[in-house]
């Protein structure tokens, strides 16, 4: 691997998708747990390093842009345990019959794992740190591993029984100028393959789940769930808090092309991280698209336009999809010639280049995230 440091969006013109780069990539992601969302883990020290601080990092800047753009911006890990949040409901419906009981994230069962300026670690409850980013007005991002997410074939036992799985997302946080409250931003890379989710499989055993009617499609349902007691936690717990803003529409949710259609490998972790770096690096960048001068990500985002961002981003990665999205747009703004064709067209475009766009996006992910630059400041 060669030593000087390359942009994630320009590793395709270094690593080309082969069976050997792909096979090194998988090592890689073996050694260094690339897919396990462990708080503290090589993946997570990796993006905390990216941060431009001259105390730790004096070349930073060389790595991602400009210290201007990197002011005001604080990263965290954590996980939301869905089969916990789902119990008291499965014990109402199959148990027990009583009343269906209020659904809450507690307090005190949210954790979330963060590096400070001098690279430390530290646990902490997630409402705590959300709390003290939020009182100095920072932008928050933060990687969400759902665990138990969905009940699949257990290739283990070939299949004869099942086991629950987690799935990698990651919701923004950003202070809203004019209503001085929060506006939370999730991101599911199956966009609005949500929708269809209208129930949770609850993992009983290894031969038996049960299916949980919701009243709204999954993601949104948690989501929601995780931002009224976010909201009411914060007011009980500290005087000076700040209301978080979440709606169950395309305002809030990534609910455009599924970006992850044709996936059978499991590289969830891998679309949230691509999400990371470029609203990290280019937040407060304006964009060209075919000789069009679109806004920055965060303008887009107050502007309700979270969908064009996330096109903005990954069309980086392959021309089929640049050229869609270039086609769909109307010139001189950014609405759409006819938004749900356009959505089903890129899908199509996914769905056909099949392997070859997932496996470089996760090759370039994983040779990005593992360069000699990046392991140096990571100290592996």
């Amino acid at each position: 691997m060669k030593t000087n440091f390359c942009d994630l969006e320009n590793m395709s013109q270094r690593i080309i998708r082969n069976h050997q780069t792909y096979k090194n990539a998988k090592e890689l992601e073996r050694k260094h747990k690339l897919d396990e969302m462990i708080f503290n883990n090589y993946f997570h020290r990796a993006c905390a390093s990216l941060v431009d601080n001259p105390k730790i990092n004096p070349n930073a800047s060389e790595f991602i842009s400009s210290k201007a753009m990197h002011t005001g911006m604080k990263l965290a890990v954590t996980n939301l345990n869905l089969q916990n949040l789902f119990k008291p409901l499965y014990e109402a419906q199959f148990v027990t019959e009583k009343r269906e009981p209020t659904l809450e994230f507690p307090y005190e069962d949210v954790w979330c794992g963060y590096y400070n300026e001098n690279m430390e670690y530290t646990d902490e409850y997630l409402m705590t740190f959300l709390q003290k980013s939020m009182q100095s007005k920072e932008t928050i991002f933060i990687y969400l591993d759902l665990q138990h997410y969905e009940v699949i074939d257990d290739v283990v036992t070939n299949c004869e029984t099942k086991t629950a799985s987690h799935h990698s997302s990651c919701f923004i946080m950003i202070p809203n100028k004019d209503s001085r409250r929060y506006e939370l931003y999730y991101f599911n890379p199956h966009g609005k393959g949500i929708l269809k989710e209208h129930c949770y499989n609850y993992y009983v055993t290894r031969y038996r789940s049960v299916e949980i009617e919701l009243n709204a499609p999954l993601d949104m349902f948690f989501m929601r769930i995780f931002v009224d007691s976010l909201n009411k936690q914060l007011e009980m717990y500290y005087t000076e808090w700040t209301y978080t803003e979440y709606t169950e529409s395309a305002r809030h949710n990534y609910l455009g092309a599924n970006l992850q259609c044709c996936d059978d490998k499991g590289i969830c972790y891998v679309f949230p991280f691509v999400l990371w770096y470029h609203f990290y690096k280019e937040r407060y960048e304006s964009h060209q698209i075919a000789g069009r001068r679109i806004k920055s990500y965060m303008n887009l985002l107050e502007e309700g336009n979270f969908e064009t961002m996330i096109y903005i981003i990954f069309t980086k990665y392959e021309e089929k999809l640049y050229n869609c999205f270039e086609t769909y747009t109307k010139p001189g703004d950014i609405t759409y010639d006819n938004l749900e064709k356009f959505r089903e067209h890129l899908e199509g475009v996914i769905y056909r280049l099949g392997e070859k766009f997932l496996d470089q996006m996760f090759i370039n992910a994983v040779y990005f995230i593992c360069q000699p630059p990046i392991k140096k400041y990571v100290n592996i």
